[in-house]
């Protein structure tokens, strides 16, 4: 969920396998590794929306995608 819209839904392992929602894939790259000798650098915001306008299509003006099924059972909002 992002700004309390559903962005992707799908069954958990296919959805840590294969993220199809940019957001999705943020936050599952956010995860933390419990391992203090692993150590992963930042990199570029790839694709990253900016805060703003863009988390509330309403106020931006913009037509919220559509929730789509991608593959069987793997539904995003994809534009």
């Amino acid at each position: 969920m992002r700004s309390g819209r559903i962005v992707e839904l799908a069954p958990a392992a296919a959805l840590f396998r294969r993220p199809l929602h940019p957001y999705t894939r943020r936050l599952l790259e956010a995860i933390p590794i419990p391992d203090p000798s692993v150590r992963i650098e930042p990199g570029p915001s790839n694709g990253a929306e900016p805060v703003g306008a863009a988390d509330n299509p309403d106020e931006a003006g913009e037509l919220e995608p559509q929730l789509r099924e991608i593959t069987p059972g793997h539904f995003a909002r994809l534009s």
